[in-house]
């Protein structure tokens, strides 16, 4: 199933709140998720603007449906600000989002007629409010921002369903963002820690020389056995939900449910009940990540951990700062052991070999974050 689009709904339900019913409900059968603002926004015009900006910030796209009711606004703002609705201040912010090179936020905008079918029951609005909202409208109306004239609820509708095309190209490109970081994520911190395993097992060749046991033997000879079995477990899931990757992605499951059948693969290969792994992946995780301890864990522990907790965006990070740290090591390691010439040759390959490899996800997880910004064509243009 396609990642479902998280679509900003601006629209004031005074005058529009029929208009309001029809666009979510148009919305929905586009598949995107419609969603609009709490009902109750703070007084404060720098607390509403604050709150706007995060949700709006965490949408995908900002469709603003503009009538001529001015709507509710904040009463406390400062002295030297305009007086905005909570309306205007969305799309306000909305356009400074589209302007952002990082964020790239798509807005679409609505203006609807002055003989638009406005609801039967809406309230009237004192004169400067209305004034207010009059120059809102002029504003847009004469600007240089795209926007699409609606006569009618029925016009509007349809303008609406026209934006089938660019909600799937939407989804399609959010999937492809999900995908590719999953994968990304994994093979990352997989490499990193087969890396981790490769430098432990020289250290062990290598433990003949006083010089490697003092840069090296000594962290490995202060590992607790409890955590090292952790460690080899957490790194077969990791390997067994890389490997599943591809029949995961045919069948749509999950990223929970896959990487619970990682563990039920692992459990079955160690002999052991699912639920004891997951729970000892779990003591890994809090034993890793408690704060007491979080300073003298290593970074590649810290990326077992949160691939193990499936934060995968600071697993990615932590796989990053661990593929360093290995180099640092790797330089140490054959600056220590002049008598391990051949093993520090083979350690130098396998971490140029990695360097390359997150070379290559940094331009990956690039391409994913170009491709999430990418405009896509807006429905209609300036009459």
């Amino acid at each position: 199933m396609l990642s479902k689009p998280n679509i900003y709904l601006s629209i004031t339900t005074t005058d529009l709140g029929e208009s309001r019913a029809l666009a979510r409900d148009v919305l929905m059968h586009l598949q995107c998720t419609p969603v609009e603002p709490p009902r109750d926004l703070p007084a404060s015009a720098a607390e509403a603007r604050k709150l706007l900006h995060k949700q709006i910030a965490a949408c995908d796209t900002v469709v603003c449906i503009v009538g001529k009711h001015y709507g509710p606004e904040p009463a406390i703002h400062d002295d030297n600000e305009p007086r905005r609705s909570y309306r205007q201040l969305e799309y306000d912010i909305a356009q400074e989002l589209s302007r952002s090179k990082r964020r790239g936020k798509r807005v679409i905008t609505f203006i609807c007629d002055d003989d638009y079918d406005y609801d039967a029951q809406a309230p009237g609005e004192p004169e400067e409010l209305r004034h207010l909202q009059q120059a809102h409208r002029v504003q847009l109306l004469s600007g240089q921002k795209i926007f699409t004239p609606v006569a009618n609820s029925a016009a509007l509708e349809k303008d609406l369903y026209k934006l089938q095309e660019f909600t799937r190209t939407l989804a399609h490109a959010l999937e492809r963002a999900r995908r590719r970081t999953r994968w990304t994520v994994a093979a990352a911190v997989l490499a990193v820690l087969l890396l981790g395993a490769g430098l432990w097992l020289l250290a062990g060749k290598m433990s003949t020389t006083d010089t490697t046991v003092g840069a090296i033997g000594k962290k490995i000879n202060q590992l607790n056995a409890e955590l090292d079995q952790m460690r080899g477990r957490v790194d077969a899931v990791a390997k067994a939900y890389v490997q599943d990757q591809p029949e995961a992605d045919r069948l749509n499951i999950p990223p929970d449910e896959q990487f619970k059948n990682a563990i039920a693969k692992v459990a079955g290969q160690e002999n052991i009940p699912p639920a004891l792994l997951s729970a000892q992946i779990q003591v890994f995780v809090k034993n890793t990540t408690d704060e007491k301890n979080n300073a003298a864990a290593s970074e590649l522990d810290r990326a077992r951990a949160d691939f193990a907790a499936r934060n995968f965006s600071a697993a990615a990070a932590g796989a990053t700062r661990a593929a360093l740290a290995l180099r640092v090591q790797r330089l140490a390691a054959a600056e220590a052991a002049s008598a391990g010439a051949t093993e520090a040759g083979q350690l130098r390959q396998k971490a140029g070999e990695v360097k390359t490899f997150v070379d290559e996800l940094q331009t990956t997880a690039s391409d994913t974050t170009s491709a999430n910004t990418t405009d896509a064509a807006a429905p209609a243009s300036n009459p």
